[in-house]
């Protein structure tokens, strides 16, 4: 989850850091610079970290509600825990965009083939 290819753990997956990656039109390399593993594997590959970033999104929004619960008085309008919640998601999702996708081809890379 560093960074680093999955299988040689040298070179780099991502090419700009979190931030920029949103920004950047290609911010992952496509094959490892160190041992040339593909990255993507086939068309469509990435679809499960898709799942797995829409996960990480929800967990984020229950406890930011459970926070919002437990701080915000009862009496404030529902508004101030809907930007709690939207500004959570907002600053969440570029990083975990980035986690999803390298626990997704850690998750299918056997680091042991060469």
């Amino acid at each position: 989850m560093l960074n680093r290819c999955p299988r040689c753990k040298q070179g780099k997956v991502w090419r700009v850091n979190a931030i920029k990656a949103f920004i950047d039109k290609n911010p992952m390399n496509k094959h490892c610079p160190n041992c040339n593993l593909k990255y993507e594997r086939e068309l469509g590959f990435w679809q499960g970290a898709m799942l797995m970033s829409y996960l990480i999104s929800v967990l984020v929004f229950i406890l930011c509600w459970i926070i919002a619960i437990r701080f915000i008085p009862k009496e404030a309008p529902v508004i101030y825990t809907f930007f709690l919640v939207a500004g959570a998601i907002l600053l969440v999702s570029p990083f975990s965009w980035r986690w999803s996708r390298l626990f997704w081809l850690n998750f299918f890379t056997d680091e042991y083939s060469k």
